[in-house]
C-alpha cells in the first residue's frame, strides 16, 4: 500500500479500504493522536492513560488500557499500521513517509536547505508541497496535553515554513502572489517584524511603495502601543533603503552570480577525515569555527579542503594576518558583492556585513588571523552563513567555536610520505616520528626529496648528520625545530645552487608574504636587475617549494619568512632593509595600493631595528597620499602613524622628515573629515618644526600652510583659513613646484568664494587652471576640479551660461579620468551636485533633480548615508523638490540633511545653518507655519551667536522667511521687525544665485 496512511495536520484520519475515516470511538481518536504525536517512538503507558482518563485513571491503568489498544489495532490493521508493545510503552510502527507530520518536517527541512544554498526554485517547490499537507489546525478538535504543546510547536513550524516560502517566491520574482499570502499572515501576526519586512519588500517590488511604507508605520505604531518598543534595526534599515530607492532591493532575474576566490585545491591533501567530520558538524548549517594549533600543523590546508567540499555560491578566502591585507581582501569581496563604498572603508565593512546577512549559504575563510582585534569590524552575523578562521589563538571571545587541529596520526604521516616519495615503510615511519608528524615538516621533506631525487633514507641520514646542531638552535618563536631543520636544509641547497635566489628569499622575508612585485625585488637584490637572472632565481626557489609565482609577483609562506629573518645576520639585515626602502621608493606605480602592505610590514622591521633610512619619510608620504586620494583613509593613517613611531624610536636628526609625516597625517585626517581638530594640531606642529629646520623649507612650509588653510576652512574658521592661504601662496609662488601652487590657488578660491569675495575667487581659480593645465594637461582631474570651483563662482556672479560650460567640462573630464567609477567617484559626484544647483537656477528643475539624485546616490555608496557630503547634496535636492512642487518630500529631505549636518558639525556650523534654514523654508511652503517659526527662530539665533562671519545672504534669507512664517502665524509685530532686519542683512548682497558650500 502506498500513500500517506495517517493525517494529523488537521482532523485526525487514517486509511482503511481506500478511504480516509476517523476511528470509531472517542478513546481511539485520542489514543491514536497521542501515538501519532511521536510516530515510530515509544510512548509510556502512563502518558497514554493520562491522555484517556486524565486525573481519573482506573485503579489499574495498564490493564484498562489494553482493550483500548486492542480495538485501535483492529481499526488500523487494514491500513497496515501495527502497534508494538515494549516494556511499559507502546509504539505506533509506521514509515515516516506515511505520516503527514513526518513528511511535512522532512519537506520543510529540505526546502530550508535549498533556500540557504540559493536554489530558490527547488526550495519553493519543496516548501509548497510541505504546506500543502495541512488541512486545518494540527490535531483539530483535540484538547489538553500532549496535543496543545504539539499544536503550538507545529503551528510555529508552519509559520516559519510559510515565511521561507515567501522568501523563495521573492527570490524568484513572484512578488504579486506573495503579497496576498503575506497580507493574510500579517493580519494574524501583527507584531512579527520579519513578516512585516517580507510584506514590505513584496509590495515595494510590486510597485506599491506607498503601501510598503504603510506596513512599516502600522507595525511601528503597534509595537509602540502594545510593547513600548521601536522596530528593530533590520526593519528600520529596510524602510530607509526604500526611502532612498536603493536599487539593491530591486529583483533581478536569474540566480545571483557566483562569488568565489578559493586558491586551487591541494592535490596532495590526505587524511584528516575525523577533523573534517567534526568541522562539518560544527558548521552545519551555519556558525563560526576557529581552527587553532601550532604553525605548520595544517590549519590552512584543512580550511581549504573544507571550503572546496562545499557546494555554495559565495565562498571567499581572505588572508587576515595584518589589517591592511584583511582590508584589501574584504574590500575585494565588497566589489564582487557589488556593495563597495569607494573611499570609505568603514562603510564598506557595514555594507559587507549587510550583504552577507541578506544572503544564505555563504562561507568566509579568514586565514592566519591573530585575534578579534581589527577583524571585529568586518565579522558578519553567522545565522545565515559560515565563518571559518585559522589561527594560533584558540580564544575568540565566544564568537567562534574552537576546534584544535592535531598533528597527523602515525599511519597518516607514513601514508603521506610513501604516497609522495615512495621507498621503505620503515624509513617512512622513522622519519615521520623524527619530524613530529607535523604536516608542514612532512611536506617540506617530501618536496626536498622530489626536487633532489633523494630517498627517504638519504634524507634521514642528512637529518642525522646535521640534526642535533640544527635542532639545538633551530627553534624560532613558536615554531617546532623540525620545521626549521627541513627549511634550513632547503636553504642550504638553494644557496649552493643559486646565491642570487638566497638573496631574493631574504628580500621576500621582510615584506608582506603575498603579491610581492618582482619589480621591487629586481631593485632590492644586487645582481637581479636582469629579468632573465630574476626568473632563474625565482625558478630555483619554486623548485624547493619556497615561493609561488603568479604573473609579476611572488608569494611565500609566512613560516618561511620568519625562519629566513631569524637566520639573516644583523648587519646584512640592516643593509637589506635600507635597500628595500630604496626599491619601494623607486618602484613604478601600480594600480590600487599594491605597495602599501609591503611598506607597512617593512616599517615594522625598521622599528625593530631602530633604523630610519633618509628616503623613508618621502616614500610613506607618497604612499599615504595615494591611499587617501582613493579614500582609503584608515590605511593611510595607520601607515603614517607607524612611520612616525619608527622615526621617534630611531631618533635621527630628520626634522624635515618628521614635519612631512605630520603634515601628511594632518592632511589625511582633514580629508577623512573624522577629526578636524587633530588635523589642525598636527599641521601646526609640522609648521613649528619647519620653522626651526635648517635649509630651504619654502615648499614644505607652503604646502603645509595650504593644507592647514583647508582644514581651517572645513572647520568654518574662514578668516583664519584666509590668512593661512595668503601666507602659503607667498611661499609657493617662490617655490619650484607649480602643481602645489595650482592646488593652493584652487583651495584659496574656495575660501574666497565662501567668504563672498567673488572677484578674487574667480581670479584664483582661473590662475589655478592655467598653471595646472600647463603642468598636468587640460583634461587632467586637477584642472577639472578647479573648473568646478570656477563654475560656482561664475554662477554666483550671475554668468550662468559661462558657469554651466565650466561645470559640464569639469564633470566630463572627471568621468573620463575615472571611467571605471561612473558617478561613484567623489570628485564626479560632488561636481554633479554643483552642476545640479546651477541647472535649478536656470529653471531646468527636472535636470537639476536628476543630477542631485545621482549625486546623493553616489555619495551614499562612497561614504555612507550619514556623511556630511551626502547631506550637502541632499539639501540641494530638497531645493529641487520644493521648486517642483513636491513640498512634503522637500520637508523630509531638508530635515534629514539638517540632522546630518548637526550630528557631524554641530548646530552652528555654516552648513548646518544653511540646511536648517532650508528646512524652515520647506515647512513654510508646506503650510506648517508654527513649525517653521520654531525652526527659523532657532536658526537666526544661532546665526547671531555663531561667533564667526557667516555668508551674508543666509541670515537675511532666514530672517525674511521667519517674517513670512510669523505673519502666517498671526504674529504681525514680530514679522514687521524681522522684515526690517532681513532687509538690512540682504542689502548689497547677491540674491538667490548663492550656491551652497560643497567642499
Amino acid at each position: 500500500m502506498t500513500g500517506t496512511a495517517l493525517h494529523v495536520l488537521g482532523p485526525l484520519e487514517f486509511l482503511r479500504d481506500g478511504h480516509w475515516l476517523p476511528p470509531a470511538r472517542g478513546h481511539q481518536v485520542r489514543l491514536l493522536a497521542a501515538l501519532a504525536c511521536s510516530p515510530g517512538r515509544a510512548v509510556p503507558v502512563e502518558a497514554l492513560t493520562g491522555v484517556l482518563w486524565g486525573g481519573r485513571a482506573p485503579r489499574d491503568p495498564a490493564t484498562a488500557l489494553q482493550p483500548e489498544i486492542s480495538r485501535l489495532r483492529q481499526a488500523l490493521a487494514p491500513a497496515g499500521i501495527p502497534i508494538r508493545y515494549t516494556t511499559g510503552a507502546y509504539t505506533l510502527v509506521v514509515e515516516p513517509d506515511r505520516v503527514d507530520l513526518c513528511r511535512f518536517e522532512d519537506l520543510a527541512a529540505r526546502g530550508g536547505e535549498a533556500l540557504r544554498s540559493g536554489d530558490h526554485a527547488r526550495a519553493a517547490d519543496l516548501l509548497d508541497r510541505a504546506l500543502g499537507l495541512w488541512r486545518g489546525p494540527a490535531f483539530a478538535d483535540l484538547t489538553g496535553e500532549p496535543f496543545d504543546s504539539a499544536r503550538r510547536r507545529l503551528h510555529e513550524q508552519r509559520l516559519t515554513t510559510r515565511l521561507a516560502l515567501a522568501e523563495a517566491h521573492l527570490a524568484t520574482g513572484r512578488h504579486g502572489e506573495t503579497v496576498a499570502s503575506l497580507t493574510e499572515l500579517a493580519e494574524e501576526h501583527t507584531l512579527h517584524e520579519g513578516l512585516a519586512g517580507q510584506l514590505m519588500l513584496a509590495l515595494y517590488r510590486s510597485g506599491r511603495t506607498g503601501d510598503a511604507m504603510g506596513v512599516y508605520h502600522r507595525v511601528r505604531h503597534r509595537l509602540a502601543e502594545e510593547l513600548g518598543q521601536s522596530p528593530g534595526p533590520a526593519l528600520v534599515r529596510l524602510y530607509e533603503r526604500m526611502l532612498a530607492q536603493d536599487h539593491a532591493l530591486d529583483w533581478a532575474a536569474g540566480p545571483r552570480p557566483r562569488v568565489w576566490n578559493l586558491p586551487p585545491a591541494n592535490p596532495k591533501f590526505c587524511g584528516r577525515a575525523a577533523v573534517l567530520a567534526t568541522l562539518t558538524a560544527l558548521l552545519d548549517p551555519a556558525g563560526a569555527v576557529v581552527l587553532h594549533g601550532l604553525p605548520g600543523i595544517g590549519k590552512s590546508q584543512l580550511a581549504l579542503r573544507y571550503a572546496h567540499d562545499q557546494d555554495l555560491r559565495t565562498v571567499w578566502w581572505c588572508p587576515a594576518e595584518t589589517p591592511d591585507l584583511l582590508d584589501a581582501s574584504l574590500s575585494s569581496l565588497a566589489d564582487e558583492l557589488g556593495v563597495s563604498v569607494t573611499g570609505d572603508l568603514d562603510r564598506t565593512r557595514i555594507a559587507v556585513r549587510r550583504a552577507l546577512a541578506d544572503r544564505t549559504g555563504w562561507l568566509l575563510v579568514l586565514d592566519n588571523a591573530a585575534d578579534l582585534g581589527h577583524l571585529r569590524s568586518w565579522l558578519p552575523d553567522t545565522r545565515t552563513g559560515r565563518v571559518l578562521i585559522t589561527s594560533r589563538n584558540a580564544d575568540w571571545e565566544g564568537y567562534a567555536k574552537p576546534l584544535a587541529v592535531p598533528v597527523f596520526a602515525d599511519d597518516e604521516s607514513q601514508r603521506f610520505l610513501l604516497a609522495h616519495v615512495g621507498g621503505d615503510p620503515a624509513s617512512a615511519a622513522v622519519l615521520a616520528g623524527r619530524l613530529g608528524n607535523l604536516p608542514l615538516a612532512l611536506e617540506q621533506a617530501a618536496a626536498f626529496c622530489r626536487r633532489t631525487g633523494d630517498s627517504l633514507g638519504t634524507y634521514l641520514d642528512l637529518l642525522d648528520q646535521r640534526g642535533r646542531d640544527m635542532l639545538a638552535r633551530g627553534r624560532t618563536g613558536d615554531y617546532d625545530g623540525t620545521v626549521a631543520t627541513t627549511l634550513r636544509l632547503a636553504f642550504a641547497r638553494v644557496a649552493h645552487d643559486d646565491p642570487y635566489a638566497a638573496g631574493l628569499l631574504r628580500a621576500c622575508a621582510f615584506l608582506a608574504a603575498d603579491d610581492i612585485p618582482t619589480a621591487v625585488l629586481r631593485t632590492a637584490v644586487a645582481g637581479l636587475d636582469d629579468p632573465i637572472g630574476l626568473g632563474e632565481a625565482i625558478g630555483a626557489l619554486m623548485r624547493y617549494s619556497l615561493v609561488d609565482r603568479r604573473g609579476d609577483a611572488v608569494s611565500l609562506h609566512r613560516l618561511v619568512q620568519e625562519l629566513v629573518r631569524a637566520e639573516t645576520p644583523a648587519g646584512q639585515r640592516r643593509d637589506l632593509l635600507t635597500r628595500l626602502v630604496a626599491a619601494l621608493d623607486t618602484a613604478p606605480a601600480t594600480p590600487g595600493d599594491r605597495h602599501s602592505p609591503h611598506l607597512a610590514v617593512l616599517l615594522g622591521h625598521l622599528d625593530a631595528e631602530a633604523l630610519w633610512p633618509r628616503r623613508t619619510a618621502g616614500l610613506v608620504c607618497r604612499t599615504a597620499r595615494h591611499l587617501d586620494e582613493r579614500g582609503v583613509y584608515a590605511a593611510a593613517g595607520r601607515l603614517t602613524n607607524l612611520a612616525l613611531r619608527v622615526l621617534d624610536r630611531a631618533g635621527p636628526d630628520d626634522t624635515a622628515g618628521r614635519a612631512d609625516l605630520l603634515s601628511e597625517l594632518g592632511r589625511t585626517l582633514d580629508r577623512a573629515g573624522c577629526d578636524l581638530h587633530s588635523a589642525r594640531h598636527l599641521l601646526r606642529e609640522a609648521l613649528s618644526i619647519l620653522d626651526r629646520a635648517p635649509g630651504d623649507t619654502t615648499l614644505a612650509v607652503g604646502r603645509t600652510l595650504s593644507r592647514l588653510a583647508h582644514a581651517l576652512h572645513c572647520a568654518d574658521l574662514t578668516w583664519e583659513a584666509y590668512e593661512a592661504h595668503e601666507r602659503a601662496l607667498v611661499l609657493l609662488r617662490a617655490a619650484p613646484d607649480r602643481v602645489e601652487l595650482g592646488h593652493a590657488l584652487a583651495g584659496f578660491g574656495t575660501t574666497l568664494w565662501w567668504s563672498r569675495d567673488l572677484a578674487r575667487a574667480e581670479a584664483a581659480f582661473t590662475e589655478s587652471i592655467v598653471i595646472l593645465t600647463a603642468e598636468r594637461g587640460p583634461d587632467s582631474s586637477d584642472v577639472a576640479i578647479a573648473r568646478g570651483g570656477l563654475g560656482t563662482v561664475l554662477q554666483d556672479r550671475g554668468d550662468l551660461a559661462a558657469a554651466r560650460t565650466q561645470l559640464e567640462l569639469s564633470v566630463a573630464a572627471l568621468r573620463a579620468a575615472h571611467p571605471e567609477d561612473g558617478d561613484a567617484h567623489p570628485d564626479v559626484a560632488q561636481n554633479l551636485d554643483k552642476l545640479g544647483y546651477l541647472l535649478r537656477l536656470t529653471g531646468d528643475v527636472a535636470a537639476a533633480r536628476d543630477c542631485h539624485g545621482r549625486a546623493v546616490h553616489a555619495l551614499e555608496r562612497l561614504f555612507g548615508a550619514d556623511d556630511p557630503r551626502v547631506a550637502m547634496a541632499l539639501t540641494n535636492l530638497g531645493l529641487d523638490e520644493l521648486d517642483a512642487g513636491d513640498v512634503e518630500r522637500a520637508v523630509t529631505t531638508q530635515a534629514r540633511a539638517a540632522a546630518l549636518f548637526v550630528e557631524v558639525y554641530g548646530p552652528r556650523h555654516s552648513s548646518s545653518l544653511i540646511a536648517r534654514g532650508r528646512h524652515g523654508t520647506a515647512l513654510l511652503a508646506a503650510g506648517r507655519a508654527a513649525e517653521a517659526v520654531e525652526v527659523l527662530r532657532a536658526v537666526t539665533e544661532d546665526h547671531r551667536n555663531s561667533g564667526g562671519k557667516r555668508p551674508d545672504p543666509e541670515l537675511g534669507r532666514a530672517l525674511a522667511d521667519l517674517a513670512r512664517a510669523e505673519r502666517r502665524a498671526g504674529r504681525e509685530a514680530d514679522a514687521a521687525a524681522h522684515e526690517h532686519e532681513a532687509a538690512a542683512e540682504l542689502a548689497g548682497v547677491l540674491p538667490e544665485s548663492y550656491a551652497a558650500k560643497s567642499d
